[in-house]
C-alpha cells in the first residue's frame, strides 16, 4: 500500500517531531471523532440562518476550543496552548472555572 504523503512532508514531520498516522482512504469510520466534529459543525452550520453569520459562527468555534473532551478531560486550545482560553463566563464569575475544574478532577477520581 503506497502511503499518501510526499516525501517534503514527511521530512517536515521528522523534524517537527510529529508522528503522521495514516488510515484508509474513504473510510471515516476510522477516524470516528473528526467525523463526529465534522457532523456536528454540519449541523451547527445548517441553523445560523438569520444574524450576523461571522459572529455566530466564531462563537460556535469558540465553544468548541474551549469544550474539555471527556478522554482527556482538557480543551483542544488547553492541548494546544497549554492554557485555558478566558470567556465572558470566567470574567463575571471567576470562581466558576476553579469550580468545574474540581468537578474535573473529581470524575477522573471516580473513574480510577
Amino acid at each position: 500500500m503506497a502511503l499518501l504523503t510526499s516525501s517534503e512532508f514527511q521530512e517536515f514531520a521528522d523534524r517537527n517531531g510529529i508522528r503522521h498516522v495514516t488510515t484508509a482512504p474513504y473510510h471515516p469510520s476510522s477516524n470516528g471523532q473528526a467525523e463526529r466534529m465534522v457532523q456536528t459543525t454540519k449541523e451547527a452550520l445548517s441553523r445560523i440562518t438569520k444574524g450576523e453569520w461571522q459572529t455566530r459562527l466564531a462563537r460556535f468555534l469558540l465553544s468548541q476550543h474551549i469544550t474539555p473532551n471527556s478522554s482527556t478531560g482538557k480543551s483542544p486550545a488547553e492541548l494546544l496552548m497549554n492554557r485555558q482560553l478566558t470567556t465572558a463566563l470566567d470574567r463575571l464569575h471567576p470562581d466558576h472555572g476553579e469550580d468545574m475544574l474540581r468537578k474535573l478532577e473529581l470524575n477522573a477520581a471516580k473513574r480510577v
